[in-house]
């Protein structure tokens, strides 16, 4: 598996024409190589694969490269100093190096320049992180445990956490602190809880706010299992829902299941968009869902394909996607409700299956 994917890497580095194809995002590190670490980078050349790292991973990397368990052989180059100097002895003279050019910074840009000035450098857009957009058995099998971790985390969560008075930044500390002693390896990403009209904030950190009596709770987190991510939002009330907020919550969940009805592989991925949008539109409140339905979702947070209206990619069989709509009132509070999809041969299955009925909260 590791082989066929350092194949297909070699592929897109051929592509551009190139003899060398740098890697620097740790997923992308960990999914091509196998070698999981915080700071590492691969040069993947015509005859070598090196895998540099500094005294921190020097020695599982030594380990690692000697058991040559990605089913093609990695030699260790131990890093020292900063910068990128230590490529320079592994790329030849009028070498051309592809890297990630939307994952690099104009700053390190210049830094690999300086470092190896006999190299052309050539940027190449998302190719790499796209290799993992279908998933395999064992991936699909990871990001569902995820789920199912995230799920029993946020039950817990609601029965055991929530209190008149908790501050939002407490509550995510909680929901974070559950999702770890059931069994993620850390949070996908920083989880946001956000109560009464906070809520209409789509993706705001957590603050001092105080849950009231008839508050909306908002709750948006992800688990990771294997390093492979899950990722959920639910929408509750904290007391007994208003007549608006239970018509909200209605609309926006109206929505999902019109766009998760169009997921399946072959179809444009803006055309899901369009299915949630126009439920919400047609419900009058089509300004108030301002961004784009879902992404793509692996062992990156966002992955391809993007779910939105200016999308121009086609659903894969074997990608897993979120499907979140929202609607955001000022002065008054939001609701959003996102499931995972596995998109299947002919339609898409739900990888998290917390309830999606409003959730009324009694303290």
């Amino acid at each position: 598996m590791r082989r066929n994917r350092l194949t297909a890497a070699r592929t897109i580095c051929s592509k551009h024409r190139c003899t060398h194809l740098l890697i620097t995002v740790a997923s992308d590190i960990e999914y091509i190589s196998g070698f999981s670490s915080s700071q590492a980078v691969l040069l993947i050349g015509p005859e070598k694969n090196l895998l540099f790292t500094d005294f921190r991973y020097q020695e599982a990397a030594r380990r690692f490269c000697a058991a040559r368990r990605s089913g093609w052989p990695w030699r260790f180059v131990p890093v020292k100093g900063s910068g990128f100097s230590f490529l320079a002895p592994y790329v030849a003279p009028g070498s051309a190096v592809a890297f990630q050019s939307d994952a690099v910074t104009v700053d390190e840009l210049e830094r690999l320049k300086k470092a190896v000035p006999h190299a052309r450098f050539a940027g190449i857009v998302r190719e790499i992180s796209g290799l993992g957009t279908v998933k395999t058995d064992a991936e699909a099998a990871a990001m569902k445990k995820a789920a199912r971790i995230g799920e029993a985390a946020f039950e817990r969560f609601l029965r055991q956490s929530l209190r008149p008075g908790i501050t939002e930044r407490r509550a995510a500390a909680m929901l974070d602190c559950a999702c770890a002693l059931l069994g993620s390896e850390r949070s996908a990403f920083d989880t946001i809880v956000l109560f009464g009209e906070r809520t209409s904030l789509p993706h705001d950190r957590p603050g001092g706010r105080r849950l009231a009596q008839g508050d909306l709770v908002l709750a948006d987190f992800g688990c990771t299992v294997a390093g492979l991510c899950s990722d959920m939002t639910r929408t509750a009330v904290f007391g007994k829902p208003s007549q608006r907020q239970r018509e909200l919550y209605e609309i926006v969940k109206r929505a999902q299941d019109a766009a998760l009805r169009a997921a399946r592989p072959g179809v444009a991925a803006r055309s899901l968009d369009a299915a949630a949008r126009a439920v919400i539109r047609n419900a009058g409140y089509g300004r108030a869902f301002g961004h784009a339905l879902g992404h793509g979702i692996g062992r990156r947070v966002h992955e391809r394909p993007r779910i939105s209206n200016r999308s121009k990619e086609i659903l894969q069989e074997g990608s897993v996607i979120t499907v979140e709509p929202g609607i955001y009132l000022p002065g008054f509070g939001g609701v959003r409700i996102e499931d995972m999809a596995l998109l299947t041969k002919r339609d898409c299955r739900r990888l998290t299956h917390s309830p999606r009925e409003l959730v009324d909260i009694q303290s």
